[in-house]
């Protein structure tokens, strides 16, 4: 009987902290970024969007 009760006790315990993963993952996506991080990561792509620019075909057009 004991051992039954630890073992619903662990599994309820279990869910709780399964929910309370669910919620902190939510609050940490939708918490703002600092604004250092936030620069940084505007950074990144501004040079990625430039790496991806220089893969476009040559236009022989001249206008």
């Amino acid at each position: 009987r004991r051992i039954l009760c630890e073992k619903y006790e662990a599994q309820v315990l279990k869910q709780k902290t399964a929910k309370e993963m669910e919620a902190y993952r939510i609050r940490k996506q939708k918490k703002r970024r600092s604004r250092k991080a936030k620069e940084k990561m505007l950074a990144n792509k501004k040079a990625h969007s430039v790496k991806k620019g220089l893969r476009q075909k040559i236009s022989f057009k001249e206008e």
